[in-house]
């Protein structure tokens, strides 16, 4: 079976011992005590020593030339040799005698008279638990305070670890996903409102009623009279009715004539005739008279008004849609749940409930209104799920021998144009480091200087500095030893990570 030979230096103790064996990597281990050396000679040492080697599952020898290492190691029935050369194969049980390895002791002599002694009671055991429990505590008291010790931090080398990430709204997911998929509810309103907008069109209107003078003649020998309102037209054109404006009567002779002024029944310049273009009577009068138009017709007018353009319609639409979203992402982040955000990308409309303007394009107004109705939708999310998305994103993509630094994740929204309404544009962001073993720290602090000690912490691939704790910072580590850690400390995203080792 292998046997590892460990050998202790002279200024080894307990501490340093127990770390050596803690290296060991073979069944049997043989602790190889200095010439001429005093150190762990008391029973505790060995007790200590052997539950140590209890815990990691190897045997335990030694090799010493002192005899109350020997009697102790006796009494413990732990393997003790001559020498580390020759150490037995087969189990060291069966090879070992322990009164060999103990020097004789001289018997005491025995009194010829011995003194009388007086009968006392025994210590009750639970009392010698306690006093044996009160000097030991008072012992590592004393230690703490008179043995040399420091804490030393180390601060490994950080890196950013950085990606840009389009995570996926879901609702039909349950849990977040390195594939980016983040749970999500979906949330549905109706919101509706009114709006009115100036116009910004324009139109020609009819302003004044073109007039003129027109001559009646009379086609019978009767007397005819042609009451005021009485229409007059071109023949074929309905749309151009001129109205008489005043009682005119024919005499009763046949080929009789009288004058009489017409008004445009309609304003605007359509009634600016040329002469000659009313020669028709409305309505049975047309039987006994004719009518002719020796002059033109002029004062007919038109003017420019604001009207409604089809730019006025989109802009109310535009505006009051906006409102609407408005209101409805206001109304959802007094609905939210903790921790919940809403993802305004998210945010949009799937249905046109009611869409209702007052006045139509071309027509004249001053103003158009609107009444709307709309079916909104929008996902809604937790940020903890993206924090725990975003983590298995980042460490899919983690540097070999890289740890991440605590509390370091950290994420920000970024805009899209051709981002669809589920997405989630993102730039994930996290601090990592490399972590410093903690066995070449202590191996190259313990019984050194602290300058010393800082400069060959310093020289360790892999961390950025080292430095002794103050005489507060003091921690108990043993004779000339420093602790560290591989760890850093917790910190928050957004703040100077240096982690300490």
């Amino acid at each position: 079976m292998k046997v590892q030979i460990l050998q202790l230096d002279p200024q080894d103790d307990i501490a340093s011992t127990r770390d050596k064996l803690a290296w060991a990597q073979a069944q049997r281990v043989v602790l190889v005590w200095p010439d001429r050396a005093r150190l762990l000679r008391k029973r505790l040492d060995l007790v200590l020593l052997r539950r140590q080697a209890a815990r990691q599952g190897v045997e335990l020898g030694i090799v010493s030339r002192d005899p109350i290492v020997l009697e102790h190691a006796a009494e413990l029935r732990i393997p003790a040799f001559r020498s580390s050369t020759r150490l037995p194969e087969e189990t060291w049980q069966a090879d070992c005698d322990f009164s060999l390895r103990l020097p004789a002791r001289p018997e005491p002599r025995a009194a010829a008279n011995p003194p009388a002694r007086s009968q006392t009671r025994p210590m009750p055991a639970w009392l010698r638990v306690l006093v044996l429990t009160i000097l030991v505590l008072a012992l590592l008291v004393a230690a703490a305070a008179l043995l040399p010790s420091a804490t030393i931090t180390v601060y490994p080398e950080t890196l950013e670890q950085e990606e840009t990430v389009v995570f996926t709204l879901d609702p039909q997911a349950q849990v977040p996903g390195a594939d980016g998929h983040v749970p999500a509810r979906q949330v549905l309103l109706r919101p509706s409102g009114s709006i009115r907008v100036t116009t910004t069109g324009a139109t020609l209107v009819p302003g004044s009623s073109a007039s003129g003078e027109v001559t009646f003649t009379n086609l019978t020998d009767d007397l005819v009279l042609v009451p005021a309102g009485t229409g007059v037209l071109p023949a074929g054109r309905p749309d151009l009715r001129f109205t008489t404006a005043a009682d005119l009567s024919l005499p009763a002779s046949k080929g009789a004539s009288a004058t009489t002024r017409v008004v445009a029944a309609d304003p605007g310049v359509a009634g600016n005739l040329p002469a000659g273009t009313l020669n028709a009577i409305d309505g049975p009068l047309g039987l006994k008279a004719s009518v002719d138009q020796p002059d033109p017709l002029t004062g007919g007018t038109q003017t420019s008004r604001a009207a409604v353009a089809s730019a006025d319609h989109a802009a109310a639409l535009r505006m009051l849609t906006e409102q609407l979203l408005s209101e409805a992402a206001s109304e959802i982040e007094t609905q939210r749940k903790d921790g919940e955000a809403l993802s305004d990308a998210s945010l949009r409309v799937t249905n046109t409930l009611q869409s209702e303007f007052d006045r139509q394009v071309g027509e004249a107004a001053d103003s158009v209104g609107l009444d709307l109705s709309l079916e909104v939708t929008a996902l809604v999310y937790q940020q903890q799920d993206v924090d725990d998305a975003a983590a298995l994103v980042l460490a899919a993509k983690l540097p070999a021998g890289s740890k991440v630094v605590p509390d370091s994740l950290a994420w920000s929204l970024t805009s899209s144009a051709t981002a669809a309404p589920e997405s989630l544009p993102a730039r994930v962001h996290q601090q990592l480091y490399k972590p410093v073993p903690a066995v070449a720290v202590t191996r190259a602090a313990r019984g050194r200087h602290p300058s010393d000690a800082t400069a060959r912490i310093a020289a360790i691939p892999g961390q950025a500095s080292g430095r002794p704790g103050s005489r507060s910072e003091r921690t108990r580590a043993g004779r000339g030893s420093g602790r560290s850690a591989d760890r850093p400390r917790d910190q928050r995203s957004h703040t100077d990570h240096r982690p300490s080792a």
